[in-house]
């Protein structure tokens, strides 16, 4: 798979019924993220696997 922002929501959110809104807020979070800490998609990916729970405090906190 391709290691794209919408495979990592997708990966992040997988198993969790959201709303269409939700994955959009998720989205958005994660490459606002990606460009303020101007990591790349494979540290935004391993950041997504290692702390989920932080990630998602983040974005719905």
């Amino acid at each position: 798979m391709e290691l794209t922002l919408q495979a990592i929501e997708q990966q992040l959110n997988d198993g969790i019924e959201r709303t269409p809104e939700e994955h959009k807020k998720c989205l958005e979070w994660l490459a606002e993220f990606c460009t303020a800490n101007q990591i790349s998609l494979k540290e935004l990916n391993e950041l997504c696997w290692d702390d989920s729970d932080w990630v998602f405090s983040q974005i719905f906190g």
